[in-house]
């Protein structure tokens, strides 16, 4: 097949201390409904 095909999934960690000051703002903010996530880099390459 055509396309891209994964090669790699990375956790993406940060040690951010503001990030963190900011993830715990929010979930107060909005009464522990919603917060934000580091995610994921995903290496991709074309075949």
């Amino acid at each position: 097949m055509n396309g891209w095909k994964v090669i790699q999934v990375i956790p993406a960690s940060s040690g951010n201390i503001l990030l963190l000051i900011f993830r715990i703002i929010l979930l107060v903010i909005t009464v522990f409904f919603f917060t934000t996530a580091n995610g994921y880099y995903i290496i991709m390459e074309k075949e």
